[in-house]
């Protein structure tokens, strides 16, 4: 339904009162990983400018992973006076069967990329983009690799 006025004087029809809060499904385009049979569950909902989202994947066999860094378009349209923000937070697993990473998000054109914490020490983690090899190897056979995320953002 898209933005709402919620201004003054404004009067709202039942179906907007309705799709206040209702979550809708989109189908993001991947970059940098090819969906292949994977299963991908990504909502949404809008109100007023404030977008919220959430995303799931399972990875399947013919599913594959790139360099350059995971990224999945936004549902609706990012104001562009808040680019490179901070959108997100979830987890990846490269290997279903293996370790699960804390992750965020971060908006850069249209885009979510997915940024991913990798321990290296005791004392001492960074953050590193997603790809084919970070912050683990992502199955493609056996335990498929899964990701979820969910965040929120200003539309325009």
């Amino acid at each position: 339904m898209g933005n709402i006025d919620f201004s003054t004087g404004q009067v709202l029809t039942a179906a907007q009162l309705n799709d206040i809060g209702a979550w809708k499904s989109w189908t993001p385009t991947l970059t940098n990983w090819t969906k292949g049979n994977a299963t991908l569950n990504a909502k949404y909902m809008q109100v007023g400018e404030t977008i919220y989202y959430q995303l799931y994947y399972l990875g399947g066999s013919t599913s594959s992973y790139t360099t350059g860094g995971m990224r999945f378009s936004l549902p609706v349209t990012e104001s562009t006076d808040l680019q490179y923000q901070p959108t997100g937070v979830g987890w990846v697993r490269p290997n279903a069967a293996g370790t699960i990473y804390s992750c965020f998000g971060v908006e850069v054109g249209g885009n979510v990329l997915l940024y991913a914490q990798r321990n290296t020490t005791v004392n001492f983690s960074f953050n590193d983009v997603c790809d084919s090899s970070t912050p683990a190897t992502w199955q493609t056979s056996g335990s498929y690799a899964d990701v979820f995320i969910q965040g929120w953002y200003k539309s325009q």
